[in-house]
């Protein structure tokens, strides 16, 4: 597993996410409008359901965390993508990859955990777990991660779906 070993990574390391404003609309067949506002956008469904999508420039780096669970964003190749969400191996629960996604598109470049600054003494607790993946080449690729307990089962589930043209 990639979480074999734990090690500290200073938040600086994980980039700045670049903000380009631009505005278009599109309406694809499926009667999902979706609107772009500099580097999110939404798109809607009439069932009211609700998908933020973030778009770097290319070469750039974005960061997403367990709210973006369910969404898509879309990528250029060389851009990269850090999942960031909380984790407890001190508890016996990590986050690992269900399925890897296509490597031909996505390919996962790193993941570490950050400890967060405790204090003296203080053992135990929470950290986030830090999944970097860079978008190799157009296509479309599913990152699902399960956050495994103690018994192997799996308690959590996040989902991204990444578009990389």
């Amino acid at each position: 597993m990639l979480f074999g070993t734990r090690h500290m990574v200073a938040t600086a390391a994980l980039g700045v996410v670049a903000l380009v404003a631009c505005g278009s609309t599109d309406e694809a067949s499926t009667g999902l409008t979706t609107t772009t506002v500099g580097a999110e956008s939404t798109t809607s469904a009439e069932s009211g359901t609700t998908t933020t999508m973030r778009t770097p420039a290319t070469g750039d780096e974005v960061t997403v965390t367990a709210a973006d669970s369910g969404t898509s964003i879309t990528l250029k190749p060389g851009d990269v993508v850090h999942i960031e969400i909380e984790n407890c191996a001190t508890c016996g629960y990590e986050w690992h990859e269900t399925s890897p996604p296509d490597v031909a598109v996505l390919a996962l470049t790193e993941s570490h955990l950050i400890e967060p600054d405790r204090g003296d003494g203080m053992v135990g607790g929470y950290e986030t777990a830090v999944f970097t993946y860079q978008a190799v080449a157009s296509g479309t690729a599913q990152v699902d991660l399960g956050y495994h307990g103690p018994d192997g089962s799996i308690e959590d589930t996040f989902t991204l779906t990444v578009k990389v043209g």
